[in-house]
């Protein structure tokens, strides 16, 4: 029973060390102290759900983005196409108008029937 022994050792120098007032203080300070713990706890725990939340939205103003940057790429490609065409088109247009004028040149006042 040398276990028992040792155990009875230790209750009588706590209450050497610790008188009950000194416990009741003890108590209270552990108590304070797992508030505070608990309070901090909670506070990691919001900070990380608000970090979840801003995570969330900049993923989603990310592909958001992306999809503008897509949708402006295709519309460029469409407006590039276009101003190619109109670019032939006006090409052609100049041409056929300065071979109406050598045309015109050339006929040497030839007169156009009136149409009827």
């Amino acid at each position: 029973m040398k276990f028992n022994g040792q155990i009875g050792e230790v209750v009588a120098d706590w209450q050497t060390i610790v008188r009950p007032d000194d416990a009741e203080q003890l108590t209270s300070a552990i108590a304070s102290a797992v508030e505070e713990r608990s309070v901090a706890t909670k506070d990691i725990s919001e900070n990380a759900h608000m970090a979840a939340r801003v995570n969330e939205t900049l993923a989603t103003n990310i592909a958001s983005a992306n999809r503008a940057i897509t949708l402006t790429k295709e519309s460029s490609g469409t407006v590039l196409s276009a101003s190619e065409h109109l670019a032939a088109e006006a090409d052609r247009l100049a041409r056929a108008v300065a071979k109406f004028f050598d045309d015109l040149r050339s006929g040497g006042g030839r007169e156009v029937a009136p149409a009827a």
